[in-house]
């Protein structure tokens, strides 16, 4: 059998459980999950198999399927990694669905539109056609929408799923634009053909270079960055287990359509510079805002539009094994973090009812020497590992550094509780370090048409530069006159989603249901990116 039709099993599993009529699906709510746990088994199991065929052959065999598209299947080492992460997280998040939903009615409408998604997702990271990933990618946000409105009767909810409807909209007529330039340019939808004739041209030609900074802005659109960040921070109002499955999964496939077009992003220096700036103002902005969030999840929701950022400079700069690495460690982290946010109130209740014993405070001398370690690790790394062609060493190297800062200066207990947190955090380092050189074999690093820019780096290094600053000068003096004045922006969201939301509700309002009493005094705040 080819590896390609063990890749196409794993979205047609999916669809066939999306799809299946109610006569042949089990009548009781309970039967019904039983039967979606199952098949999330199965697939998990079609996942293994495929990872171990790819890890057996490890060439790139792919597997084109007559029709009115042509389906051409790639059965690589990444399609196998991407699928083992969604039949991962389906068969986690899908459980939890079942026991959450308990009681509600609409559960077998909601099992439909999360497998249907599942299977648009599947089919996307293991497709060679632009064409098939656009229109993967609109089916999926399509069931997306329909999950997101699932509470038809909440006006936040609907107003949320609106605005993401408008995002997507936009985004598929950026992504049609783009196909299209291609098609023009090279004469096949194909992803591997456009690699082919990238890597035989000396320029890239002005109609690839307008599709890559298309695809660019629709990756950037459905990644929660600024200003179009508002729809993600609104969602709160879905199931717990669809904003799981949106923060570890659906967000991040912007991360992955830009991995498979990694040859025409490297050949494209306004596309990158656009990840840069997008990415890195997201990522700044998002995470100060983050830490003046109170509820849980929207500060959950925050920290993926910031990690999204971070994500989105790292393919600026062309560090593609670290930014594939980021977006795994990414999934696996938000799914956790959503499934187990029920908990952190009873956490928080719980340490703060128990005496704890007295921190200790940082000298300025240890918080110095913090510092000192950092920047003799990043200089380190960057003159023993760097080179031209692959940016993956150096970033990896400044993510350490200014992971050793707080190695040194966070304030904690004495004693063996200091010794486990510091051998928690090396040992996290020793996990991130090993993962990165086991991914270099799984993606790559394309052909650079021209060494990589000294003005992304610059940018991409102030911007960072400028974050760790104000970080600092917030924990020093937490009631100074810098951290009161930067307060108020942050809590409002810099006012960016306000001025997005009047802009494109003029242009397009949305539908809301007629709202109770109990709803009449909270439909105000959903219109606001920032909710307490």
């Amino acid at each position: 059998m080819h590896p390609a039709y063990v890749s196409l099993l794993v979205p047609a599993a999916y669809l066939a459980g999306a799809l299946l009529p109610s006569r042949f699906w089990p009548t009781q709510p309970s039967g019904q999950w039983s039967a979606v746990r199952r098949l999330s088994g199965l697939v998990l199991l079609l996942a293994c198999a495929q990872s171990l065929i790819a890890w057996w052959r490890p060439d790139d065999s792919s597997l084109t399927l007559p029709g009115f598209v042509p389906l051409t299947i790639r059965a690589d080492a990444l399609s196998a990694v991407l699928h083992l992460l969604i039949a991962g997280l389906a068969a986690v998040i899908l459980p939890f669905a079942g026991r959450y939903l308990a009681g509600e009615p609409g559960q077998r409408a909601f099992q439909r539109w999360f497998l249907s998604a599942l299977a648009a997702v599947s089919l996307l990271v293991t497709t060679d056609d632009l064409l098939v990933l656009a229109l993967t990618w609109t089916v999926a946000n399509f069931a997306l929408h329909k999950l997101l409105a699932h509470y038809t009767d909440r006006p936040e909810a609907v107003v949320a799923a609106h605005k993401q409807w408008l995002v997507n909209v936009a985004a598929d007529l950026l992504l049609v634009v783009a196909v299209g330039l291609v098609w023009q340019t090279v004469g096949s939808q194909r992803i591997s053909d456009l690699s082919s004739l990238l890597a035989t041209s000396a320029t890239l030609p002005n109609a690839l270079q307008s599709a890559a900074v298309l695809v660019v802005l629709a990756v950037c659109l459905r990644t929660a960055q600024l200003p179009a960040q508002g729809w993600l921070i609104q969602v709160m109002e879905a199931p717990t287990p669809v904003s799981a499955f949106l923060h570890a999964g659906l967000v991040n496939i912007g991360g992955v359509v830009l991995l498979r077009l990694a040859a025409l992003l490297t050949a494209s220096w306004p596309a990158q510079t656009l990840l840069v700036v997008v990415g890195g103002t997201t990522a700044v902005l998002a995470a100060l805002v983050m830490q003046t969030r109170v509820s849980i999840k929207v500060s959950l929701a925050w920290s993926t539009s910031a990690q999204m950022g971070f994500m989105l400079v790292e393919l600026g700069l062309g560090a593609y094994r670290l930014a594939l690495l980021h977006l795994l460690a990414h999934s696996l982290y938000k799914a956790h973090a959503f499934l187990t946010s029920g908990r952190t109130v009873e956490q928080w209740i719980r340490a703060h009812t128990v005496t704890l014993p007295q921190a200790r405070a940082v000298s300025d001398w240890v918080r110095a020497l913090g510092i000192a370690v950092a920047v003799v690790t990043l200089l380190f790394v960057s003159s023993a590992r760097w080179n031209v062609a692959s940016p993956d060493d150096l970033l990896s190297g400044s993510m350490l550094a200014l992971a050793l800062m707080p190695l040194l200066t966070v304030r904690v207990g004495d004693g063996m509780a200091a010794l486990f947190a510091h051998a928690r955090l090396a040992t996290g380092l020793l996990i991130i370090a090993f993962a990165a050189h086991a991914l270099a074999q799984i993606m790559p690093a394309p052909e650079l048409l021209v060494a990589p820019d000294a003005l992304r780096l610059a940018l991409a290094a102030t911007l960072a530069l400028a974050l760790v600053i104000t970080q600092v000068l917030i924990t020093v003096q937490p009631h100074g006159a810098f951290a009161k004045a930067l307060y108020p922006a942050c809590f409002a969201g810099f006012y960016v989603d306000e001025v997005f939301t009047r802009l494109t509700f003029r242009w397009w309002p949305p539908r809301t249901p007629a709202r109770t009493t109990a709803h009449a005094s909270a439909f105000p705040a959903a219109l606001h990116s920032s909710p307490a």
